[in-house]
């Protein structure tokens, strides 16, 4: 093999290596970015408009289409609902049309189950967190993440993530403290997979592929 040959693959190799790829949970606070990012069409939106009674999930699952929506412990009897206005909470909502109104604290909370995995997700919240950010752990078959809504009181912020790294099944949101808050107009979809090479191939690629032009060149020079 040419020894120009040898050093372009030996390039490939560095630039597979060195290329930025997703690892873990990248957070988006912008929906353009977000979108840009993802690449492509989303899978589904949701943005309770259809509804047009107040439909629970405190007490029982609710398929919402995409996704089925669940409490994880007792929640209060008029939290955890779609809520069409005027809204249970005075003050609550996020752009005056239906949405979900969630309340979380400790051992309750709220759990968002998707029919077909996910990597890469966004949506709108009003009043997320309390003195603590509102939690999002993402669940795959392989484990779990943690990431965190920026928002820590009566604000709107919008945040969602892309993780090409993993397919996620579940969201479940959380706080310590209590945390009453809204969520609409909610995108989910498949951002492109990125192969990211694992450190040990890389290493023996590089180390044969360097002992392949240097052991070639010193046999040149005898």
């Amino acid at each position: 093999m040419k020894r120009s040959t040898l050093m372009f693959l030996f390039f490939i190799v560095l630039v597979l290596t060195l290329s930025p790829a997703y690892a873990a949970p990248v957070t988006f606070a912008d929906r353009t970015a977000w979108q840009t990012a993802l690449g492509g069409p989303v899978s589904f939106s949701v943005d309770f408009n259809s509804y047009s009674v107040d439909t629970y999930f405190n007490t029982a699952p609710l398929d919402i289409g995409p996704f089925t929506m669940s409490s994880i412990g007792s929640a209060p009897s008029d939290r955890n609902l779609v809520d069409v206005p005027p809204y249970n909470v005075p003050g609550s909502g996020v752009d005056g049309t239906p949405d979900m109104e969630i309340y979380v604290e400790g051992a309750l909370m709220a759990s968002m189950a998707f029919d077909v995995p996910i990597n890469a997700w966004f949506g709108d919240f009003y009043a997320a967190g309390n003195g603590l950010p509102l939690m999002i752990t993402l669940i795959s078959s392989s484990g779990s993440s943690d990431i965190f809504v920026p928002g820590i009181g009566n604000d709107y912020v919008s945040f969602g993530f892309i993780d090409t790294g993993a397919q996620y099944t579940q969201i479940i949101l959380s706080n310590t403290v209590n945390d009453g808050f809204s969520l609409d107009n909610i995108d989910g979809g498949q951002a492109g997979q990125v192969s990211v090479p694992e450190p040990a191939t890389v290493l023996l690629l590089c180390s044969g592929l360097a002992g392949l032009i240097f052991g070639r060149k010193m046999s040149m020079r005898r």
